[in-house]
């Protein structure tokens, strides 16, 4: 993802995102370093993490300005030489969408939006509620499935092996499985219909849905070790945290109560009108901070989706099918054709940078199963899942 957030403006300099993945991916090269070094009279530099890192120490800062993220997501990053504005996608989840809403029938005690991938930790998702139905007969659940594409080198199939032997017998789990993205306000009325929201990742980035479901004023359930950050904006008196499968279930059972009443669930970290408010706020005084001046308007539009690479803005020769820039040669074009400015830097420099760092790096794991039948990728993956389960007690 690559994308302005503000438009050069006389001696005001622009402001350029890059996602981490683009900047893990470029920033050890020399050319990439150099063109941000020509353009940074005109241009202030920014990363969008879109996910955690314990360490931070192998990527090259050099010329990065400003970083969007929370301290969570960045513990060990050095304040001293980066500025970090905890501002990132989940800021700016659209208030007037995700909202509680009175008026709406609970009919579901606890929901989940999830995908088909390992990530996710789907085998502690079924664990917890088929002790949960267990327990409580009566309850009702929802489990909503964002992209359930088949992707035989993620494994995702798994997810509905595991379903079909651990719940695909109680009526009480309703299942339903989107193609495609769901709109947002498909999963907002999904939440307004729902009493608590169980999450069980347990390490992401910025994650957008345990604020959605707390925008609703649905209390939150993680897992206590989830390394990340999924609990900011969230009401400490409704976010609860399990260590086990019993724990959860206790959690949940204390809080799908009907006559339980809720304060607010979020706090003002979540409000994406005071977050829009506070990114002015925090680019003026970085901008004093440089003694330049803070000029122009901000492209804020739908910052939730454009933060995060999944809307395409620019056409193929820029970017893969998200808003990744794809190589080097494709960072260069942008700048040269988005912005003003100039770097002198020609295609063999490009190959020779490219060459002193290529790494010939072969995973025999990865090359194994992706060539191997779907019945051993099943053994394989249902035995690393079990070794990482979640324990009942």
């Amino acid at each position: 993802m690559v994308f302005k957030l503000k438009e050069l403006e006389g001696n005001s300099p622009g402001i350029i995102i890059f996602s981490h993945k683009e900047f893990i991916k470029y920033s050890k090269y020399k050319t990439f370093n150099k063109i941000l070094k020509a353009y940074e009279k005109n241009y202030f530099f920014g990363v969008h993490w879109g996910a955690s890192f314990e360490k931070t120490s192998e990527f090259n800062f050099e010329n990065i300005d400003l970083n969007f993220a929370y301290k969570e997501m960045l513990p060990h990053l050095d304040l001293k030489n980066n500025t970090l504005i905890p501002l990132i996608t989940r800021s700016f989840i659209p208030s007037d969408i995700f909202k509680e809403d009175e008026k709406i029938e609970k009919i579901y005690d606890v929901i989940t939006v999830t995908r088909k991938v390992n990530v996710k930790f789907n085998l502690d998702l079924f664990n917890i509620y088929r002790e949960l139905i267990k327990q409580n007969p009566q309850i009702k659940i929802l489990i909503l499935v964002s992209n359930p594409n088949y992707i035989k080198s993620n494994f995702d199939h798994l997810f509905d092996y595991n379903f079909n032997n651990i719940l695909g017998n109680f009526e009480n789990v309703e299942l339903v499985n989107f193609t495609d993205t769901p709109d947002q306000t498909t999963v907002a009325k999904n939440l307004q219909k729902s009493k608590m929201f169980l999450f069980t990742s347990r390490k992401e980035g910025g994650v957008k849905v345990t604020a959605e479901a707390a925008l609703c004023n649905l209390p939150v359930l993680i897992n206590k070790s989830f390394f990340g950050g999924a609990r900011v904006g969230i009401n400490p008196k409704y976010l609860f945290e399990y260590d086990s499968i019993s724990t959860a279930v206790k959690h949940i059972n204390a809080y799908i109560n009907p006559d339980a009443h809720l304060d607010k669930v979020f706090m003002s970290d979540l409000v994406d009108k005071d977050n829009l408010l506070k990114l002015k706020k925090s680019l003026k005084s970085f901008y004093k901070s440089k003694n330049r001046p803070f000029e122009g308007r901000l492209d804020t539009l739908d910052l939730k989706n454009r933060m995060n690479s999944n809307l395409k803005e620019l056409p193929n020769e820029y970017v893969t099918q998200n808003n990744d820039l794809k190589s080097l040669q494709a960072v260069s074009k942008y700048f040269s054709d988005f912005c003003i400015g100039q770097a002198d830097i020609s295609n063999l420099d490009f190959l020779f940078d490219r060459i002193k760092n290529y790494k010939l790096n072969i995973d025999l794991k990865h090359v194994i199963l992706t060539f191997s039948p779907v019945w051993f990728i099943k053994i394989v993956r249902k035995i690393n899942a079990q070794n990482k389960m979640l324990s009942y007690e």
